[in-house]
């Protein structure tokens, strides 16, 4: 990975994004890659992916200064579905402020099967 931008796990597998269209699968024990996956929805390659959640056997990814959520088969590659927030992030308190207007990062609440953003 040139850049960290994101890390989960399966709890076998650490999974790490860098912000280009690779998901990379990285052993836990020795920090080493051991697989690099191209990301792609419909042929095209999915850039920027950002923080990561693993989700039911999927991983989802933030595409950084988008308003969607990739949903990523880990084997493949393929984006199996997308989340869209553009109404989440126009009800936000920075709505309007370039500096803060993104939405950065994810988070999964196991206990409750609930979804967090970051601004």
């Amino acid at each position: 990975m040139r850049d960290g931008w994101g890390l989960a796990t399966d709890g076998k597998v650490v999974f790490g994004s860098d912000g280009t269209s690779t998901l990379y699968q990285i052993d836990p024990e020795s920090h080493q890659v051991m697989r690099m996956v191209p990301v792609k929805y419909q042929d095209n390659d999915v850039r920027y992916l950002n923080e990561l959640e693993y989700i039911n056997g999927e991983v989802w990814a933030n595409a950084f200064k988008t308003d969607c959520i990739a949903i990523i088969s880990p084997d493949s590659g393929i984006v199996v579905g997308w989340v869209f927030l553009h109404e989440l992030r126009h009800h936000s308190p920075n709505s309007g402020n370039m500096a803060h207007d993104v939405l950065n990062g994810i988070a999964w609440d196991e206990d409750n099967h609930r979804l967090f953003g970051e601004f």
